[in-house]
């Protein structure tokens, strides 16, 4: 598990850390909580620590200069600091040194989770990066880019902690691109990334992070270049190929406002699985697709059948159907089919080469209407039947977990206590756990309570709060803030679309 240690003078801080959040459901353990930043910095110079949980205004040694001792001893040390609204000044300097976020006091314990979560996936990925790299990306501006593009962040903070960072808003023409590596290991993205920087110089502005070593995303604005997008990107890729790099990009629409960027990377995002095609780029747009033809498509694979589900694709497209409406719904099944498969955690593609020679014929935008259709029904019969198949798992207990959370039965349900009745250690459970579904424990039950709630509110005509009370959020707050999050609705907005398509 990763060490964290906690340096706050006020104790009654220190001990609302220690109990505000599950730590060992993010795979961390708390090793030092103390009131006295020499302390925290003697602990850490003696032992290897993963983070720095610390206040900047404190008597004994201000948390500037803990943070700058500690990171001279262990120089990838992640670094959360706690902050005052009028220590505003202190908090910048901090980032210089390195820290990567902050939160406000009082301490909000929705927000501590979530930073937690975020600084857990940091660390995996600073392990998996060339360390050449590791310095650099993942700082500050890493993670400010990432809640950027999640939209994580409400417009007051946005503005401010880019305003810390330097990044201006005010520009214009947002892109988000998502590249990822086919090739294993983090040596290939580094390198693009290499190329990526110098193909911008004097072309236009970017901001990124590495979601992991084989996948990078970037906020492209104001291209300075008389040639469109595509064909900028387009260029990218072939000197990324002439250097033997396989990399592929998926291309989010182009928004006019900082505060929409999160549309352009949903977008992009929801057609990775391209990446599986023999097509190096995607271009992500808008579908043009009527309402009643978007039923047919995003049906539920419960009580449903390939025959019953083709039958109601083709009283809507017909060899007649224009192409553009064509294409633009094969990619709709697509993204429709492997959200099913992520949401029903099935593992990844490589884990089934049918699958995967299936998508190297994926058909072009200008195929005729028997090969698009052939391809739909090929690509749906396998996708059907790993869908109807039981998942498995290496550990049976890991198969336990997932039945106990999707029960919903304790509302409280948590790591320590499953781990309990499991006769195993937390750690020991939540790292199996994280290594066999890619999840920590936390974000997956979040994940879990999400899709319930998704049925409560299309199925049934339970108020929000109840449906709150059913599926297990701390509160009703929280869970729409959650909710708007993931689908950019409200949850009454989201209930009312469903009910009206």
């Amino acid at each position: 598990m990763y060490k964290v240690v906690i340096v706050d003078d006020e104790a009654t801080i220190v001990d609302g850390l220690k109990s505000a959040i599950s730590w060992d459901g993010y795979n961390f353990q708390i090793v030092l909580a103390t009131t006295s930043p020499l302390k925290a910095l003697e602990y850490i110079q003696e032992h290897e620590v993963q983070l720095l949980i610390t206040d900047v205004s404190m008597p004994e040694l201000d948390g500037l200069e803990l943070i700058k001792k500690c990171k001279a001893s262990y120089s990838l040390l992640s670094v959360l600091v706690l902050s005052a609204y009028d220590d505003f000044a202190y908090v910048r300097t901090a980032l210089r040194y390195g820290a990567e976020n902050y939160l406000l006091k009082p301490l909000d314990p929705d927000e501590l989770a979530e930073s937690i979560s975020q600084i857990a996936n940091n660390i995996q990925q600073r392990e998996e990066l060339s360390l050449s790299h590791s310095l650099n990306l993942l700082t500050f501006r890493s993670t400010f880019t990432e809640n950027w593009v999640k939209n994580t962040l409400n417009r007051t903070d946005l503005k401010r902690r880019a305003a810390f960072l330097g990044i201006n808003l005010n520009l214009t023409n947002f892109t988000v691109l998502i590249f990822t590596s086919s090739d294993k290991g983090a040596k290939t993205m580094s390198l693009f990334f290499e190329i990526l920087l110098s193909s911008l110089l004097g072309k236009g502005v970017g901001n990124f992070y590495f979601e992991n070593p084989k996948k990078a995303v970037c906020v492209l604005s104001e291209i300075k270049t008389d040639e469109p997008l595509e064909s900028f990107i387009c260029h990218l890729l072939d000197m990324a190929r002439y250097q033997g790099l396989s990399i592929f990009c998926s291309c989010g629409p182009r928004v006019d406002t900082a505060s929409l960027v999160h549309k352009s990377y949903a977008h992009a995002a929801s057609l990775l699985f391209m990446q599986y095609t023999k097509k190096e780029s995607i271009f992500a747009k808008e579908p043009e697709l009527n309402p009643l033809l978007l039923s047919k498509i995003c049906r539920s694979y419960k009580n449903l059948n390939l025959e019953d589900y083709m039958d109601g694709l083709s009283s809507h497209l017909t060899p007649h159907t224009p192409q553009t409406v064509l294409y633009s719904s094969l990619l709709e099944i697509m993204k429709w089919s492997f959200q099913e498969l992520n949401d029903q955690n099935v593992n990844t593609l490589e884990d089934y080469p049918e699958l995967m020679d299936c998508m190297q014929s994926f058909p072009d935008s200008e195929d005729g209407y028997i090969l698009i259709m052939d391809f739909i029904r090929q690509v749906l019969k396998i996708i059907f039947d790993l869908l109807s198949s039981p998942v498995e798992t290496t550990y049976p207990i890991v198969d336990a977990v997932i039945e106990s959370i999707n029960s919903f039965s304790d509302k409280n349900i948590s790591l320590k206590t499953l781990a309990l009745k499991m006769n195993v250690s937390a750690s020991y459970l939540g790292n199996l756990f994280h290594q066999q579904t890619g999840y920590y424990f936390n974000d997956y039950l979040t994940q879990a309570r999400l899709k319930y709630a998704t049925d409560l509110l299309i199925n049934t005509d339970m108020i929000i709060k109840d449906i709150v009370d059913q599926v297990g959020f701390s509160s009703q707050t929280y869970f729409n803030r959650i909710f708007k999050r993931h689908f950019d609705l409200s949850p009454l907005a989201y209930r009312r679309m469903k009910h009206t398509s």
